[in-house]
């Protein structure tokens, strides 16, 4: 266990914030430390000691190792930090610098002492502050793009919180044991979650046609007359939507999951109902598919009508277990996420970019939601969307895609997933997998054989999540490691050996 310990300077608000933010550092890296003396100090002496970040505005530092200490914990070879205090001087020999050669990471006899602030760094990203602070940055859906975000690029590129985990499991191994808990299923150094969006499962709709035929004459619209023109012509034709089966025989032998849309229709929102698809739910139910609630367009800011359509969603499915996502992304951050998390759901899945791959909170999750109102953490988890396969329809259009350009813009999020041993979250559209959208669903299957060929578990969003729970039941104290979950968990030990530990049973660590 690791005590967080601050300066008088640290009101109890921004203590309880920073708590938070330390804990899911901690997390994300799976950190834990027997030994209940270990302190990390902010603003204070420490095992390691951290310099409080003034600024009030973030500005993008990179940290390179230009020394590796002696030990057996790997130290990251880079850190990103939006706060840091490049003016400190530090005692001790420089361990980390930035691109001007100033030290913002050193190490003495009396451990490492920092500049840079992980801790308001990763504050800043999961509440999401750039978006309360800054509402008119989001576009007309709600969603914050990247292009639109005032903050470098690098802070979205890597999973950073998941390296600074790593960080301080070897900062903190430097005078005392550390043992790390596996955070992906069946002890995986990282995780590949495979979901799936069903926004239309036909290409045709005679409803479609005759409500834009009836804008058309009522606007006086052109595009609206030649859109219904071209839904009439599809009338006659094979489906290409209809591609449902073709989208689990990509995965297998994994399983994945897919987001169902329930509930009363909104404008924007898908035109199927789900109670009267029975074929469709069958086919995912006997393949062991996940089923998940795709929360409707206006939904996910609207408490009643989110209970409402959970509440179809339950009733056709048969269980209550489930994550969800926003149709759209359509979830304004903070404040809609403090209403789907007083809600049963097991997750959400809505914090994406909507115009480009990325990690919008600065990791690949899950994380735990924070509650303003209690000052603490939520029971729901956030599985943030790092790839998503209509942030490069922005690019492409709704046709073709070019699929070495496609590839060449995913891959540095599998990469920086993979390297960090982090989560990534991805979507690809079920009608995507059809003959309208050639080429993606080979920019899908490239994913997965990476994934694959590189170590990675592939599986269904409530697998990760599941996993996350069991993970948080795993307890360091007094000299031993305790797991109290009902999994047996994967445990490395500072000398790098890997074991494993059963339910109920525990670790003595010297």
């Amino acid at each position: 266990m690791v005590r967080l310990a601050f300066s008088d300077a640290v009101e109890p608000e921004r203590r309880r914030r920073l708590e938070y933010a330390f804990g899911e550092i901690l997390r994300l890296g799976g950190v834990l430390v027997p030994d209940e003396q270990t302190t990390v100090g902010y603003g204070t002496k420490g095992a390691v000691s951290i310099s409080p970040a003034a600024a009030l505005e973030p500005a993008a530092v990179h940290l390179k190792l230009i020394r590796r200490p002696p030990g057996l914990i790997e130290w990251p070879a880079e850190l990103f930090s939006l706060f840091a205090d490049t003016g400190a001087r530090l005692s001790g020999n420089p361990l980390y610098t930035d691109g001007s050669g100033r030290a913002l990471a050193t190490l003495d006899g009396e451990g490492v002492h920092l500049a840079a602030d992980p801790l308001a760094t990763a504050w800043f990203l999961l509440s999401q502050e750039e978006e309360r602070r800054f509402p008119e940055r989001r576009d007309e859906h709600g969603r914050l793009s990247l292009a639109v975000s005032r903050l470098a690029p690098e802070t979205f590129a890597r999973p950073w919180l998941e390296s600074w985990g790593r960080f301080f499991t070897a900062a903190l191994a430097l005078r005392r044991p550390v043992v790390r808990v596996g955070r992906h299923p069946e002890g995986a150094p990282w995780s590949l979650a495979l979901t799936h969006d069903v926004d239309s499962l036909s290409e045709r709709s005679l409803w479609r046609a005759l409500r834009l035929s009836a804008a058309g004459f009522l606007k006086m619209s052109p595009a609206h007359l030649a859109a219904a023109g071209r839904m009439f012509s599809l009338l006659g034709r094979p489906d290409r939507h209809c591609c449902l089966e073709k989208c689990v025989e990509t995965d297998a032998p994994s399983t994945a999951t897919y987001f169902f849309h329930a509930g009363r229709r909104g404008r924007l929102d898908p035109e199927y109902r789900l109670e009267r698809l029975k074929r469709e739910l069958a086919l995912l139910q006997r393949t062991g598919q996940e089923v998940g609630l795709h929360y409707g367009y206006e939904t996910a800011g609207d408490g009643e009508r989110l209970a409402a359509e959970l509440a179809a969603f339950e009733r056709t499915v048969g269980f209550t277990e489930a994550g969800g996502r926003a149709h759209y992304l359509h979830l304004r951050g903070p404040e809609d996420l403090d209403i789907v998390a007083q809600t049963s759901l097991a997750y959400d899945s809505s914090l994406g970019f909507p115009d480009s791959p990325g990690y919008r909170v600065g990791t690949g999750g899950p994380y735990r939601v924070w509650d303003e109102g209690t000052g603490g953490a939520t029971g729901l988890f956030e599985l943030p969307l790092a790839v998503m396969d209509g942030a490069l329809f922005k690019m492409y259009g709704e046709g073709g895609v070019d699929v070495e350009d496609a590839w060449d813009r995913v891959r540095p999020c599998l990469d920086a997933a993979r390297e960090a041993g982090a989560a990534c979250c991805i979507l690809w559209h079920q009608r995507v997998f059809g003959p309208a959208y050639p080429g993606w669903g080979e920019v899908y299957r490239r994913i997965l054989a990476y994934a694959r060929e590189n170590g990675a578990w592939c599986g269904p969003a409530a697998e990760v999540i599941t996993q996350a729970r069991a993970a948080e039941q795993v307890f360091a104290k007094e000299g031993k490691v305790i797991n109290n979950s009902n999994k047996i968990m994967k445990l490395t030990v500072e000398t790098r050996k890997t074991v494993e530990l059963p339910p109920g049973e525990y670790l003595p660590i010297s």
